[in-house]
C-alpha cells in the first residue's frame, strides 16, 4: 500500500524531537508520520491513537522492529484519560494529522467515496453502529441541515437537506 504522510519534513522539523520524548501521535492511522518520529525517540515512547481496527493492525506491521510504542484504540478525545492511564501527565509533543487517509478512500467497502458503488457507510470505527447510510435516509430535513452547516460549513445546507428529504419520497 503506497502512503505519502501529509508535510512530513515540515512535521519533524517542528517537532524539535530529543531521544527521549514523550510523542502523542493523536491521528495515528498508517503511521506515517510516527515511523519517522520513532527512530529520533529512541529512549521516549510514542502514544498513537486510531479508532480504525485495519489502521491498526497495519501500524502495527509497520512498527514491529519498535519497542517504543503504545497504539490506543481509542478517539482522541479521550487522550487525556487514556494517557494517564499509562501514567503520562505530560508529552513533550503530540501530532494532529487531521482529515481522511487513502484507507478509508480507496476501499470501497469503507462507503467513503462517492466514486465507487458501494454502501454509504464513512465509519472511521467501524464498531459504531451509525452509518452515514442511516443519517442520510432516517435523519430530518432539520437535522441534516444542521450536520452539513456545522460540521460541512455547507452555505447550501438547507437546499441539500431539503433535496435528499423530497428525493426520499420517490
Amino acid at each position: 500500500m503506497k502512503h505519502e504522510s501529509v508535510l512530513l519534513q515540515e512535521c519533524l522539523a517542528a517537532m524539535n524531537l530529543e531521544k527521549d520524548s514523550i510523542v502523542v501521535d493523536a491521528t495515528l492511522g498508517l503511521g506515517g508520520h510516527s515511523l519517522h518520529i520513532l527512530p529520533k525517540i529512541e529512549k521516549g515512547h510514542l502514544y498513537g491513537f486510531e479508532v480504525d481496527k485495519q489502521a491498526i493492525a497495519i501500524a502495527q506491521e509497520r512498527f514491529e522492529k519498535y519497542h517504543n510504542f503504545t497504539i490506543i484504540n481509542s478517539n482522541f478525545v479521550n487522550i487525556k484519560k487514556e494517557l494517564q492511564s499509562h501514567n503520562i501527565d505530560e508529552v513533550d509533543v503530540i501530532l494532529f494529522d487531521l482529515g481522511v487517509s487513502s484507507l478509508q478512500l480507496d476501499d470501497s467497502e469503507r462507503g467513503f467515496s462517492f466514486q465507487k458503488d458501494a454502501k454509504l457507510d464513512m465509519r472511521m470505527d467501524t464498531q459504531q453502529s451509525l452509518t452515514a447510510y442511516e443519517v442520510v435516509n432516517n435523519y430530518s430535513q432539520t437535522d441534516l441541515t444542521k450536520i452539513f452547516f456545522q460540521y460541512g460549513e455547507e452555505k447550501y445546507a438547507r437546499p441539500i437537506a431539503r433535496a435528499i428529504v423530497d428525493s426520499r419520497k420517490k
